[in-house]
């Protein structure tokens, strides 16, 4: 191993490579956390998470590494084709958002509000292996089931699909592909005299659910489909539209980004932007 560049060797023995060498660093993909957009600069014995502000040598990143229940490796953009697991999750308590100072600051970097967390979320703590973790939770139609999210770790708790009754059935049925992208849908149009803000909704927590969309299609006469803008989520949504004829495709509504967070994060990026300007 040469010593020089001992990070991109250990990475390497790990089946993780850069996505982009320059003359005096390396971009990675973050590969103890979802980073769909490489934010991991590696130069020499350094690397430094450029997202998270985080900076250290080989001892940290494999203490990262080491502590994520996921080891994420990319292998095309933004396709995770591997993870590890370390024994099986299991579920220790839920409790209502707001509590976990860490959880919070980890809403707030995705622009969401405790109080709109609070409508459908809850903090789940939960156990892999020896260990103990705690995360975001949107609570599936299974008891005690739920897709989980934090800082480091995109993955589920059991299975299923989130849906909630908002008092809209027979009349319209908002469909998200995951936790935040629904979240950042309320976030963004929370007014309660705001039409867009009415309806039940189904999380499909993975496009794997995409047919679990039948057992709920017939009680509405509307469903409303704001699934990512990416290749798969578009191939999904063509899909519903030509298997019911009453759905109608929302995506216009986050149009040049991939899904309604990445459009939430980047408006209030611009915003603050014009803030500074101005200022």
């Amino acid at each position: 191993m040469n010593n020089n560049n001992i990070i991109e060797d250990y990475l390497s023995s790990k089946g993780i490579y850069p996505v982009k060498k320059y003359k005096n660093y390396s971009m990675y993909h973050a590969p103890y956390r979802e980073d769909k957009n490489p934010s991991m600069m590696v130069s020499g014995i350094r690397f430094e998470d450029l997202a998270l502000g985080l900076s250290g040598g080989l001892n940290k990143l494999k203490e990262l590494m080491h502590d994520s229940p996921n080891i994420y490796i990319y292998r095309s953009a933004d396709k995770i084709i591997d993870n590890k697991s370390s024994g099986s999750f299991r579920f220790i308590d839920s409790k209502e958002i707001g509590t976990n100072p860490i959880l919070n600051q980890y809403l707030a970097s995705r622009c969401i509000d405790i109080s709109i967390a609070k409508l459908y979320c809850r903090e789940v703590y939960f156990t892999n292996g020896k260990k103990s973790y705690f995360a975001v939770g949107l609570p599936t139609i299974f008891k005690n089931n739920f897709a989980l999210r934090n800082i480091y770790f995109k993955g589920n708790l059991g299975s299923g699909v989130s849906y909630f009754q908002n008092g809209y059935l027979g009349q319209n049925l908002k469909i998200f592909e995951g936790m935040f992208s629904m979240l950042s849908y309320f976030q963004t149009f929370q007014s309660s005299k705001c039409e867009l803000f009415r309806g039940d909704v189904l999380v499909l927590n993975s496009l794997s659910s995409i047919n679990k969309i039948k057992n709920y299609a017939s009680s509405y006469s509307s469903l409303e489909l704001f699934l990512d803008r990416d290749r798969s989520g578009v191939a999904s949504t063509q899909k519903v539209l030509s298997d019911y004829s009453h759905a109608e495709d929302f995506s216009e509504v986050y149009n040049g980004y991939v899904d309604m967070n990445d459009s939430l994060i980047g408006i209030r990026k611009m915003i603050e932007s014009v803030k500074d300007q101005i200022v």
